[in-house]
């Protein structure tokens, strides 16, 4: 199952969008000149540059997205399905097949 979403992607960025998580978009960006500052009050903050046409064409994906278009999802609760953690928990049993040993839950204190 495919975790993340491409909502767009261009020569210098990825902005996409993680199946579990209604609250927040990921952008990758590279190729580009950042700089990091420190503000008022010894807040920490970063300056990115990105060329106007990248920048126009994240916003336009984003606009024309499934979620861009439908604001009612913003920090909504994940749902899943019952198929879909049964499939999950049979790739985490795959992935740590020492957790599922014998019926026994082992001590993680």
């Amino acid at each position: 199952m495919k975790k993340q979403k491409t909502l767009s992607y261009g020569f210098l960025h990825h902005l996409y969008e993680e199946k579990s998580n209604n609250s927040e978009v990921f952008l990758e960006l590279e190729e580009i000149p950042i700089t990091l500052s420190v503000l008022k009050g010894g807040r920490s903050g970063i300056k990115l540059s990105i060329p106007i046409e990248e920048w126009r064409k994240i916003i336009s994906d984003w606009s024309e997205s499934e979620w861009g278009e439908g604001p009612e999802r913003d920090n909504q609760r994940s749902q899943i399905t019952p198929e879909q953690f049964d499939q999950f928990l049979e790739g985490f049993k795959a992935r740590h097949p020492e957790i599922f040993t014998d019926g026994v839950v082992p001590n993680t204190q």
